[in-house]
């Protein structure tokens, strides 16, 4: 292994527990880039076809989409969305003041794949170098020309906030693409109490689901808010699956407000 000894020169390097989590700010930042396009790619009646032995294999894509993000998140000259919040940058480890080639910052978080010895190094480090680091001889340091404090932390509120205004958005069409949704609000339409009491159904809102889904049963509990002609009430809807003659989601009951509908 090459050796660790760092060159004279008057650069800070980054301290542990700032490697760290940058490293853990990366990993979340890709979590969640990964689950929203996750949940974009949803096919109509995805619950249908859900079951607990397609769960690991549905995850696999998912972990590989956020190893190669963390791989790749060096990218823009050693400096990852982590290490530009803390003020950190990767160097090359015999000379300071030059970033290391893109070639380089890709390979060195190959090793990332085993994240939990990588930080057990970088912890026992005296110089913060993790495995990735000591193979391709390069260093994080605190970066001479990082950005005001303010800046970085309005970059990361952005991208937080980003996400959870996006994944806002994203929720109804997931939700609303869902076989169980769309039993439920044929139920409502069909529901004379329904009809009786709201009026004409106008729209539904804030749609909430409870589902629990095994390999030959399943139930379901769809709320939400219906907005009549005449007034609004809230409605739950109890399903369960059923598998004869093919998977479906049959209606058990039908709550208007309290009141259980006799349908």
């Amino acid at each position: 292994m090459p050796s660790t000894t760092l060159p004279s020169q008057k650069l800070k390097i980054a301290s542990h527990g700032k490697r760290l989590f940058a490293l853990i700010l990366d990993f979340a930042f890709a979590l969640l880039l990964v689950n929203t396009a996750n949940h974009l790619r949803y096919d109509e009646h995805w619950d249908l076809t859900t079951s607990p032995s397609q769960t690991w294999t549905s995850l696999v894509p998912v972990y590989l989409s956020i190893l190669i993000l963390l791989i790749l998140k060096d990218l823009t000259n050693g400096c990852s969305p982590g290490k530009f919040i803390f003020g950190l940058t990767t160097r090359q480890l015999e000379d300071l003041s030059q970033s290391p080639p893109a070639w380089k910052n890709v390979l060195r978080n190959v090793s990332l794949c085993i994240f939990p010895i990588e930080s057990v190094v970088l912890l026992m480090n005296s110089h913060g170098l993790r495995l990735g680091d000591q193979l391709f001889q390069t260093v994080v340091i605190e970066n001479p020309k990082a950005r005001r404090f303010l800046i970085r932390v309005m970059a990361a509120n952005t991208i937080f906030f980003g996400y959870f205004f996006s994944a806002l958005l994203i929720q109804p069409l997931v939700l609303n693409k869902t076989a169980a949704y769309q039993t439920a609000v044929s139920a409502i339409q069909n529901s004379p109490e329904v009809a009786k009491k709201l009026g004409a159904i106008q729209e539904f809102e804030s749609p909430e689901m409870d589902m629990n889904i095994q390999e030959q049963e399943g139930h379901v509990i769809m709320r939400m808010t219906v907005i009549g002609k005449d007034q609004s009430f809230p409605i739950t809807v109890s399903m369960k699956l059923s598998t004869m003659p093919e998977r479906s989601w049959q209606l058990e009951n039908l709550t208007i407000g309290g009141e259980e509908s006799s349908n």
